[in-house]
């Protein structure tokens, strides 16, 4: 019998997802039982509520649970100190304890189950470092940074001049038309090119196109 209730409250308590039973103690025929369980991480929250249930059912004289003690044990292991959840149950017989396991296993283990959700730690953010502007208050007098130069830059290649500018006072009329009305009216249209429209107007580009350079135009 003693192993069988030990068998049953280990498989219960390992099915459950959130803990594992990694050693026990049983003294049934005594009515003594006591198991040590390995925290599954991530599932603290869901074993504790299964434990306020256990200290509930004592709380309330429940005849099927005799003295009920649960706690964090501390033991060291492979020369570091580890810890598990310590279920023990003591009855006044084996009857009782048999009475006591099975309504531990129906009334809280059975209905236990893990939790799905992966618990994320928040990211903290760091504070975003606000540079330091530079104070648009006017400065002292004495305080202004000096005058800056310009870089030099070299100068523009020089104008070109196409053909010799005629003499002052050469300017002569052109004729550009010369014709007669049906009354007989004589008309006659004259060019004269002034003399300070002698120079580059306008450089033809790579394409050839632009305007040309007439002396006069």
């Amino acid at each position: 019998m003693s192993v069988t209730l030990s068998a049953q409250l280990q498989s219960a308590l390992a099915c459950t997802g959130v803990v594992q039973p990694v050693s026990v103690v049983d003294n049934c025929e005594d009515g003594y039982l006591e198991v040590l369980c390995r925290q599954v991480p991530g599932q603290e929250k869901i074993w504790l509520e299964a434990v306020d249930k256990l200290l509930l059912l004592e709380e309330q004289a429940n005849p099927l649970l005799g003295n009920l003690h649960i706690c964090r044990k501390y033991l060291r292991k492979n020369a570091q100190m580890v810890f598990g959840w310590h279920l023990a149950i003591n009855c006044v017989d084996s009857s009782s304890l048999e009475l006591a396991v099975a309504g531990i296993i129906e009334r809280v283990l059975t209905d236990l189950k893990p939790s799905l959700v992966t618990v994320v730690q928040p990211v903290r953010l760091e504070p975003a470092v606000v540079p330091q502007t530079a104070s648009r208050a006017p400065l002292a007098p004495g305080r202004h940074p000096p005058p800056r130069t310009m870089p030099p830059h070299p100068p523009n290649a020089p104008g070109t001049v196409v053909g010799v500018p005629p003499p002052a006072g050469s300017a002569r009329l052109r004729v550009v038309q010369n014709f007669r009305d049906d009354n007989g009216k004589v008309t006659i249209i004259e060019e004269m090119a002034l003399p300070h429209v002698y120079a580059e107007m306008n450089r033809p580009n790579a394409k050839g196109k632009g305007a040309t350079l007439t002396a006069g135009s």
